[in-house]
Order: C-alpha cells, then sequence, then structure tokens
C-alpha cells in the first residue's frame, strides 16, 4: 500500500503505483521498502527492484557495526558511514531500477582487502 496525504492510494494497475508530484523543480519523495532479505550463514543480502527515475539517492541503516557491505548492482557510487551506532549506506542510483547489495562482518575479510 501507498499513501499520500495521509489517504491509501490504490495501484492503476496489478503492482504499479502512481505519487502525484505538483510543480516544477526538484522534489523529495520518501518511500519505505519491505523487502526480503536473504540469509546465508555469515551473510546478508538484499535484492528488489523500483520504479527507474532520472536520479534517485537510496539510504539504508543496518543495525550492526563492523560490517563489508558490497554493492553487486548499483555500478554508481556510494558512500557508508559506520561513524555512529550503526552502518549507513548511502547510494546514487541514476537510471537504475534494481538494486543488489551484501553485507557481512569485517572479520569474514582476507587480510589484503581490509
Amino acid at each position: 500500500m501507498i499513501a499520500y496525504s495521509n489517504k491509501a492510494l490504490p495501484p492503476l494497475n496489478r503492482d504499479i503505483y502512481e505519487i502525484p508530484v505538483l510543480g516544477t523543480g526538484q522534489h523529495l519523495i520518501e518511500l519505505v521498502f519491505y523487502v526480503e532479505i536473504e540469509s546465508l550463514p555469515g551473510k546478508k543480502t538484499l535484492d528488489f527492484g523500483f520504479p527507474e527515475t532520472l536520479c534517485s539517492d537510496l539510504s539504508f541503516d543496518i543495525k550492526s557495526k563492523d560490517i563489508f557491505i558490497e554493492f553487486e548492482t548499483p555500478e554508481n557510487g556510494y558512500y557508508i558511514d559506520d561513524s555512529g551506532n550503526s552502518t549507513v549506506a548511502k547510494v546514487s542510483l541514476s537510471q537504475r531500477s534494481d538494486l543488489r547489495v551484501s553485507w557481512f562482518p569485517k572479520k569474514y575479510l582476507k587480510k589484503e582487502e581490509k
């Protein structure tokens, strides 16, 4: 379900939603995605798609410290801040419609990768 101005918006077609954006210029649209996390021993992976846009920024907060984050897609720039109580990753998603990112404890890295 997607809500806009505290009102639920029904899908236009199966699994397709529209969010009205009024006016010209830069807009900030905050969405919350609930996606399944693939979990293997010591490694977690997030893989999902989203609507294509000209330019989008995505940030997510992982409630763990001392982890290594690996972006398989997108190949664009990203920033990782682990100075607080958790690890925050911010990534630029220009003209992409998918994201695949994995993370695991840094203790599993080989010495030359650290």
